[in-house]
């Protein structure tokens, strides 16, 4: 395991997503704070509940970009094998629960998707490996795609 790793950092680079110091973002009202614990795992401090949910998806963006790809891409049918996803709708259905939400909770969708897609282009250095690996870039993420995502995963857990 240790020599795998070893062999992607000599050939593709370290990839971690900035953890300290300042980074200034625009789409916030008010400083946040994001402090990572001994095992990196984010603790937000914001004034304001729109600005936690923009610290919440910039801190994702930042960990899991690449897992959230995955995921819009199979909510949204655009790889081939989603025959299944295009069936169900979930971007369909993400257009029109769009329009059915209040303000206040709109509001909060777009937080979270502007702070995904800040989360990958300013608290990440290089973008990672898999990005890199598949020649591709990461996609910017709309309110219809979080909604999407949001769908397409409560349709995972039904079963359980």
């Amino acid at each position: 395991m240790k020599l795998c790793r070893l062999i992607f950092q000599l050939l593709l680079g370290k990839r971690l997503p900035v953890t300290s110091g300042t980074i200034r973002v625009s789409g916030i009202e008010n400083p946040v704070t994001v402090h990572r614990d001994q095992y990196g795992i984010p603790h937000i401090d914001a004034q304001g509940e729109i600005d936690a949910w923009y610290a919440l998806g910039f801190s994702q963006g930042q960990d899991r970009a690449f897992q959230l790809e995955l995921l819009l891409r199979v909510a949204n049918g655009t790889l081939p094998a989603d025959k299944l996803s295009r069936r169900i709708g979930f971007a369909h259905g993400a257009e029109l629960q769009l329009d059915a939400l209040n303000s206040d909770v709109k509001a909060i969708y777009i937080a979270f998707a502007q702070g995904l897609t800040e989360g990958v282009r300013l608290g990440c250095q290089r973008v990672p490996h898999e990005f890199t690996m598949m020649r591709t870039k990461p996609t910017t993420f709309t309110t219809k795609d979080v909604v999407s995502v949001s769908r397409y995963l409560s349709f995972l857990m039904a079963p359980n």
